[in-house]
């Protein structure tokens, strides 16, 4: 008797213990999540007494390349998150998070997103994430109303490219942030050679037979770095050798909530198309300021970028060691110029790749390194006769407490998608700190990553020295930038400049 009254006591215990914990995707306390379908507003209301969110569920078709999340109709903003197969208690937890804009809320997944979407089921709550309690007319809101939507965006091909003709096209975060083209192989062809041209923004290639692709991980082959300029080759060498057929390559950015111009070419040639071999000649400039800003050249590799200023009419580029120091002190083999150089042609765009380089020089203890542009982006010869736009160099040791200092470079805030254009910053030459190579030049001109590298002009537009690190106080919001004053330049290197100066100048 004992015995069977202790096993209907278990049974009871464990039947309350199933009934209080909450089933999958059911938030703490709350009913089980709504079904949501694509493209149909659900009206529904947040209940700030009983857990202050509303979880719903969604499953995302296996061709789709966005997910869009909007929460309207509120009186009050409020927070988005998504995770896919498990719902997350905390904003920390989830895959993605959206905070409101005024009233609105609107969250974006695509397949180039952090976590990139993928087919499943995903758990969507809507709520009051933040802390404290939701307030309006200086009253507590105990209930919110809101609608939520769900849209997909489907992978569609945006058009079939011909062979050696400029295919124009636009990438934005509303569009899933990637363009899908196709391109007809035909038998007998060897060589499938796409190239990215007039770029605006950090975009890749990626590339399939016979199957559209939307992420990295799922492409045959693939292009990815942080140039805008992209080529991919795909041989009979490729990890998916090429074959006749259908073909499809998707252009996308890695970055988000911008948009990014491009040109696309597709040839059957391993030589890069006749158009893409032009290099432009500097425009002549109007004034020193205007020479200094031509002069000063975005400076990348494979691993790092900066700025550079030329020193010399046939390429002589002053940077930081430590924006060029992986290819300076680990050259890769058969990777002749391993630097790539870009020129502002015109400072409403960012800097167009247009030469090649390498470290012929650097000295870690001053931070400097010379690079020699040696060839066009695409290893083409320079242009007989092309000269560089110099930079004439100033006197640091001239320099006092309060002159006008310009910041010249291509800092990473200087652009939002990916690529920054040219930026000028003003300040004043605030002090002087000594270090064991020599005397710092400090100043509150604004400067980040990405500046260092490049250009340091007094009011004259001469060049004192190259902006190379700064220091950031975020509790006094406060920042202070040190500059390498050109007096360090090594003595060897002056002379080396010094003669390519006279060499470009004889008759």
């Amino acid at each position: 008797m004992l015995a069977w009254l202790a096993a209907i006591a278990i049974a009871l215990a464990s039947a309350a213990d199933a009934q209080a914990k909450p089933k999958k995707g059911q938030p703490k306390g709350g009913a089980e999540p709504a079904v949501l379908k694509a493209d149909t507003p659900v009206r529904a209301e947040v209940d700030m007494d009983g857990g202050g969110r509303v979880r719903f569920k969604i499953d995302v078709p296996d061709d789709a390349v966005l997910m869009t999340i909007k929460v309207t109709q509120t009186p009050v903003g409020l927070d988005v998150m998504a995770t896919r197969d498990e719902p997350a208690e905390l904003p920390a937890d989830a895959d993605h998070v959206a905070s409101p804009e005024a009233l609105d809320t609107i969250l974006r997944v695509s397949c180039q997103s952090a976590k990139p979407l993928e087919a499943g089921t995903y758990y969507i709550d809507v709520g009051w994430l933040g802390s404290g309690m939701a307030v309006m007319h200086k009253r507590p809101i105990r209930k919110i109303p809101f609608t939520v939507t769900v849209s997909f965006l489907r992978a569609k091909v945006a058009g079939v490219i011909k062979p050696g003709e400029k295919t124009v096209g636009k990438i934005c975060d509303k569009d899933g942030s990637l363009k899908i083209y196709a391109i007809d192989v035909p038998p007998g062809a060897k060589v499938l050679r796409i190239d990215l041209d007039d770029v605006d923004g950090d975009l890749d290639l990626l590339a399939s037979p016979g199957k559209i692709v939307a992420r990295p991980e799922a492409a045959q082959d693939a292009a990815l770095s942080p140039l805008g300029r992209e080529t991919l080759v795909i041989d009979e060498t490729s990890p998916q050798p090429l074959k006749p057929g259908r073909w499809y390559v998707s252009v996308v950015k890695p970055q988000e909530q911008c948009a990014n111009h491009f040109a696309i070419y597709a040839t059957f040639s391993a030589a890069p198309p006749a158009a893409l071999l032009v290099i432009p000649t500097p425009p002549p400039p109007r004034d020193a300021k205007q020479r200094a800003i031509l002069a000063t050249m975005d400076v990348s590799t494979e691993f790092a970028g900066g700025s550079g200023t030329v020193l010399s009419e046939d390429g002589l580029i002053l940077t930081n060691y430590h924006v060029v120091a992986e290819v300076a002190e680990n050259p890769k083999d058969g990777e002749e110029e391993p630097v790539v150089i870009g020129l502002t042609v015109d400072p409403h765009d960012p800097p167009r790749e247009l030469f090649r380089g390498k470290v012929v020089a650097f000295n870690k203890d001053v931070d400097f390194a010379l690079v020699q542009v040696d060839c066009g982006f695409y290893r083409q010869p320079l242009p007989k006769n092309y000269r560089f736009v110099t930079i004439p160099l100033g006197d640091p040791s001239e320099a006092e407490i309060g002159d006008t200092i310009w910041a010249i470079g291509y800092p990473v805030l200087g652009g939002s998608n990916g690529r920054a254009s040219i930026t000028l910053t003003r300040g004043v030459l605030s002090g002087f700190e000594e270090k064991p190579i020599g005397v710092m030049l400090k100043t509150d001109a604004n400067i980040g990553p990405g500046n260092s590298g490049g250009a340091a002009v007094d009011g004259n537009w001469r060049l004192i020295g190259v902006p190379s690190y700064h220091h950031i106080d975020p509790e006094d919001v406060s920042s202070m930038a040190y500059i390498h004053p050109i007096s360090l330049i090594p003595q060897a290197w002056r002379e080396m400049i010094d003669g390519r100066t006279r060499k470009m100048t004889r008759p």
